[in-house]
């Protein structure tokens, strides 16, 4: 039903919404502040070119170093940045590339998950990597939905909204690293 859907669309924005606060907010104008601006991660590394495997291995030693948990590793980037880390060899030789498909579907280097967000950063196509049971989403109170029919009522029209609070932190800092640059340059 028509129903469904507009509920479904709404779900959908507002976990949209959340996954670009938990990224990447800024921590003002009511943003949380996600793990791109969190102070205290020291873990950084500048490709200054396009990634190399060496690069991937640099984010995962420095969170290693820093006794990050680890049970959830996973590398987060944008689309771009995966198709250059499939099309760029490993070395000269072994016909490796520096990001692979998984077995089960979906993307893998050094035996870790490459995860896919394509939502626009602030650092475009920029590569963080974690713990990422170390990053906490608290939702205070239930997702409220307002059925407005008055304000666009000129128009035939309802008004729907969806309000939901949450609030986002990084339980340690140090269990996450991230591209000071693109992962898709090259």
């Amino acid at each position: 039903s028509v129903e469904n859907v507009v509920r479904d669309d709404l779900i959908k924005r507002e976990a949209l919404a959340l996954d670009l606060a938990a990224f990447d907010g800024t921590g003002s104008s009511n943003q949380p502040t996600g793990v791109t601006a969190t102070t205290g991660i020291d873990n950084s590394v500048t490709f200054g070119g396009a990634p190399t495997y060496i690069d991937y291995v640099n984010m995962w030693s420095a969170i290693m170093a820093d006794n990050a948990p680890q049970d959830s590793l996973a590398f987060v980037t944008s689309s771009a940045s995966i198709a250059k880390g499939l099309t760029s060899t490993k070395d000269s030789g072994s016909g490796q590339f520096v990001i692979n498909e998984a077995p089960g579907g979906g993307f893998s280097t050094m035996g870790l998950p490459v995860v896919m967000l394509n939502q626009a950063l602030t650092v475009a196509n920029q590569v963080l990597f974690a713990a990422w049971s170390e990053l906490v989403i608290a939702s205070w109170g239930s997702r409220r939905v307002t059925v407005d029919p008055f304000t666009k009522a000129d128009y035939g029209q309802i008004a729907v909204t969806t309000t939901a609070f949450h609030d986002i932190g990084l339980r340690h800092p140090e269990s996450f690293a991230k591209s000071v640059d693109s992962g898709a340059q090259g």
